[in-house]
């Protein structure tokens, strides 16, 4: 599902839009274990393209004809279908773990992501409103590392640090986007009990800043004012599941 807004000046120049659209795609998951001996181990996996045709409506708090305003004028302002196609990239991934004891384990991997084949986000909801953004992204990089250890044979604790490289293309970043590569660092536990489990995960990302002066996506400058960039994004994720298993 994708939602979006526009603003316009006040009433009757003030107009809310709100889009909605829903979709589905087919894509294929690979992937292969090697078991070396009791210490290494080694993991590869493929996920293939997804293509999202997505459809849904827009609709407007105001309803009206085209109206004249500091900023030129607005087109007609009419509920109405819209459409957009999405491509989501694949990724390979590689990992490696080593176990040097029974109750310690440490892990190593990275993924690589083609997002360069994510290249622009056109929304279609008629000649007059039609939305045309280029994105032009790059492939990407993730890095990541991890340890496992069992004080307890239902107990474990867990850790681990990731560094994606930045893929946005500054020449047409928007807002919609305020991060450009990342650093994550993780704490876990969990608890076994007959078959049931339990995890608990903390994460903490530092978030690299997206400059956009350079853009030339609509909406970010006006008047010759440069589009500034964002900074001192950090994000905080907590994580809960339980399992069980037959």
């Amino acid at each position: 599902m994708f939602t979006g807004a526009a603003r316009f000046p006040r009433k009757p120049f003030d107009n809310d839009l709100q889009l909605e659209g829903s979709g589905w795609g087919v894509g294929a998951h690979l992937g292969m274990h090697m078991r070396f001996n009791d210490q290494w181990s080694m993991g590869l996996s493929y996920k293939s393209q997804v293509t999202l045709n997505l459809y849904g409506d827009v609709d407007f708090s105001y309803e009206g004809d085209s109206l004249l305003t500091r900023a030129g004028t607005l087109p007609v302002a009419r509920d109405r279908s819209a459409n957009a196609t999405l491509q989501l990239p694949d990724s390979i991934a590689w990992g490696l773990s080593y176990k040097p004891l029974e109750n310690l384990s440490f892990e190593v991997g990275t993924v690589f992501t083609r997002w360069s084949t994510y290249n622009a986000l056109n929304i279609n909801m008629g000649n007059d409103y039609s939305s045309v953004n280029n994105k032009e992204w790059r492939d990407g990089w993730n890095f990541n590392g991890s340890v496992e250890y069992k004080p307890l044979d239902w107990w474990s604790l867990r850790a681990g640090v990731a560094y994606e490289t930045p893929v946005v293309n500054e020449n047409y970043s928007d807002y919609m986007m305020p991060t450009n590569g990342r650093t994550v660092m993780s704490l876990g536990t969990g608890v076994t009990w007959n078959n049931w489990t339990v995890d608990l995960a903390y994460a903490h990302l530092w978030i690299y800043p997206v400059d956009y002066d350079t853009t030339s996506s609509s909406g970010i400058r006006s008047m010759g004012i440069k589009g500034g960039h964002s900074e001192n994004v950090q994000a905080n994720i907590y994580m809960f599941s339980v399992g069980y298993t037959f």
